[in-house]
């Protein structure tokens, strides 16, 4: 149980599930408030089944909704025995994963000198995380040529437009019952 960075696929399964994940923020003058938009998306697949989510956030940095964007996509699945591999932009969420700075932090009670930001939601992650049989994240570089990356940043970028322009969206905090009410993909 855990996380590794080599799968371990489960006798019987000739697949592993693709997570894309990604997280935004339009900061204005490198000041967070209230009024800061941001997004955070998954993209999920297996063996051509797809699913995926957008959800608006507002007075979020871009760190957390990079985090929340990988825990909501894990949290969409309601098998854990399937191997999983998850693939995001962020630098510091999947060097945090990879390099294993969440270990320091646990065995802190999620702390760190200087404090820890997000530490609730760095906390809820992993815990998802440790659910799984097999888990691996692989960083991939942002609005390069990767497909499936630029697509959840098409998520997030619309999802934040249908916000500004007055659209029906999910946000954060204010549809709780109907973010976590959605149908688990496997």
């Amino acid at each position: 149980m855990g996380f590794s960075t080599v799968i371990n696929k489960p006798k019987g399964f000739k697949d592993e599930i693709t997570l894309y994940v990604d997280g935004a923020s339009r900061i204005k003058a490198n000041k967070i408030d209230e009024n800061t938009l941001g997004a955070y998306s998954y993209y999920l697949e297996l063996s051509g089944r797809e699913k995926s989510g957008s959800m608006v956030t507002l007075g979020k940095t871009n760190n957390y909704n990079e985090i929340k964007a990988l825990y909501w996509g894990l949290s969409q699945m309601k098998r854990f025995d399937i191997p999983i591999v998850a693939y995001s932009d962020s630098g510091y969420v999947v060097n945090c994963i990879q390099q294993g700075w969440w270990k320091k932090w646990k065995s802190n009670g999620w702390n760190k000198k200087g404090g820890l930001k997000n530490a609730q939601e760095w906390k809820q992650l992993i815990e998802t995380i440790e659910l799984f049989d097999s888990f691996r994240i692989e960083k991939v570089k942002g609005h390069a040529n990767n497909e499936l990356n630029n697509l959840v940043d098409s998520l997030n970028n619309n999802a934040m437009n249908d916000y500004l322009d007055g659209k029906d969206v999910q946000i954060e905090g204010e549809s709780n019952e109907e973010y976590w009410d959605y149908k688990r993909f496997i």
